[in-house]
């Protein structure tokens, strides 16, 4: 009468989808319901982790990724930029 195996992925699932944004509740139901649509038990670990993972920890959007690699950037060329002898 324990949990089987085979509905580990959906709790797993499910817990990380109920710790989510309320704005983001319904990508996290739309998670739910495509691993409901899978049968093989590997794709369905596959899929269950990946959507945990991202679901914890939402992806950086890429003009986050590019703004930081910018600032970066500048502040470790600005003293070239500005003539500054020896700057490497």
């Amino acid at each position: 009468m324990g949990i089987s195996w085979a509905e580990l992925p959906e709790l797993l699932l499910a817990s990380a989808v109920r710790r989510m944004p309320a704005e983001r509740r319904e990508w996290g139901a739309a998670m739910l319901a495509e691993l409901a649509m899978l049968r093989r038990p590997v794709t369905r670990w596959r899929f269950a982790l990946d959507c945990t993972r991202v679901a914890l920890f939402p992806p950086i959007t890429f003009w986050a990724l590019v703004s930081v690699f910018w600032v970066w950037l500048v502040n470790d060329q600005m003293p070239c930029f500005l003539g500054t002898p020896n700057c490497d």
